[in-house]
């Protein structure tokens, strides 16, 4: 019998399993509860809690934003690079997070998810996802993942959670952390870049 998985919006009611998987994931306190609590009804965010019957087994979470909108909102991921990739798109879908507990991936819930938000945001009128990834020296987890799903690489970025004074980093365990992002992307639609 085939696995089935049910995704689930975040809400009020799921807010606290979603802040203990965020912390488990991706580092403690990067999203705190008043933010998840801010995103729960704007459209445009969509963080959704991964079940395996009643059994919450991960988190997706990405949004969309305008071009215009992108610097103010995510100042820290961008350089030159990034800069010329996006300029010709409008709509731009960013893949923030993914958490997955580890038998779970056996099964490819995390290649799922990806197409499954791929095509939202396909969907919305994103004609381009950037997907900037934790990166310690050469290792950089979410890599094979997105190579499997056609992401290419673009660019680092140096210290992208440095101004982050909540997040205590699991890998460089530093309050301000040092650890690097490798950016990625993937082009929804045919626009040629440089």
């Amino acid at each position: 019998m085939e696995t089935v998985y049910k995704f689930e919006k975040l809400d009020i009611n799921n807010i606290e399993i979603a802040k203990k998987l965020c912390d488990r994931y991706v580092g403690e306190d990067l999203y705190e509860i008043s933010f998840l609590k801010s995103i729960i009804d704007k459209p445009e965010e969509l963080f959704y809690l991964i079940f395996k019957e009643e059994k919450t087994v991960g988190y997706f979470y990405c949004y969309y934003v305008n071009k215009d909108d992108l610097y103010k909102k995510e100042k820290t991921i961008f350089n030159e690079s990034v800069k010329e990739l996006i300029k010709s798109h409008s709509k731009i879908g960013i893949f923030r997070s993914i958490g997955i507990d580890e038998v779970e991936r056996k099964h490819s819930l995390s290649d799922y998810a990806v197409a499954l938000f791929e095509g939202k945001l396909k969907n919305i009128g994103c004609s381009i996802i950037l997907a900037p990834c934790w990166k310690k020296d050469d290792y950089i987890p979410a890599k094979k993942l997105l190579t499997r799903q056609n992401y290419k690489y673009r660019c680092d970025i140096l210290k992208p959670w440095k101004d982050n004074t909540t997040l205590k980093c699991p890998f460089c365990h530093k309050v301000h952390c040092e650890c690097d992002a490798s950016m990625f992307y993937k082009i929804l639609e045919n626009k040629e870049i440089s």
